[in-house]
């Protein structure tokens, strides 16, 4: 599932995407803001966390998933910091960066 957040001008601000890998599990992926649209600050003050709440409800209502887990950049400490807001937890598991291996991704992870 995807949603999709479109400015004003009919120009998209904004996606998150939603999946399952496996019946008792919900993936957040393919996350993207505007920068104009990011933070409490920006012109779209609380559109990320619109946002995730439609991804978290299509997971536990309509996928059985007892857990919404997410990838996040090790250096993207505002995006942690968001996800940490949201009730997200570091699980301590860790993947390459797809994009330069030295470099990981934190696993996350949110209760249903």
């Amino acid at each position: 599932m995807g949603v999709a957040a479109v400015g004003p001008d009919g120009a998209w601000v904004g996606v998150m995407n939603g999946f399952l890998p496996a019946p008792d599990t919900a993936k957040l992926g393919g996350v993207w803001l505007e920068p104009g649209h990011r933070g409490a600050g920006g012109t779209g003050a609380g559109l990320a966390a619109r946002m995730l709440d439609e991804v978290v409800r299509w997971a536990r209502e309509e996928t059985g998933a007892k857990r919404l887990t997410l990838l996040v950049h090790e250096e993207n400490g505002r995006a942690i910091g968001f996800y940490r807001r949201s009730g997200f937890v570091l699980t301590g598991r860790t993947e390459r960066y797809p994009l330069d291996v030295r470099q990981s991704e934190l696993e996350m992870v949110l209760g249903l």
